[in-house]
């Protein structure tokens, strides 16, 4: 989400776990996101490549404990998934952690033919 000129991720995941216990110790992240992802051929091996785009991310993570902000968060990765509004009330909001990325500094690569 692009937001006043600041860009924002949020992640749904399990209530517990691996991720969540790393996050509590260091919330320093990095994400990366690549598409159109495909095989360049060629005659010979070392001319064999690939085209993509990517952006790669720095920045803080944090749980959202704010139940409200939640819904609202769960809301914008519904519509990034299914292009349609869709409601997030309380209950459902519950039985998910949601992470809220903050990105400091971002680079962007797009490798296509």
């Amino acid at each position: 989400q692009m937001e006043k000129g600041k860009l924002t991720f949020y992640v749904h995941c399990a209530k517990e776990g691996h991720k969540l216990e790393c996050l509590k110790e260091n919330r320093n992240v990095f994400v990366e996101i690549d598409r159109g992802e495909s095989l360049i051929t060629a005659d010979i091996p070392c001319k064999y490549g690939a085209e993509y785009e990517s952006v790669m991310c720095r920045g803080k993570a944090m749980i959202i404990e704010d139940i409200k902000e939640k819904c609202k968060a769960l809301g914008v990765l519904m519509k990034v998934q299914t292009g349609e509004e869709h409601e997030i009330d309380d209950k459902m909001a519950s039985v998910v952690n949601v992470v809220k990325i903050d990105v400091e500094s971002y680079t962007a690569k797009s490798c296509i033919r």
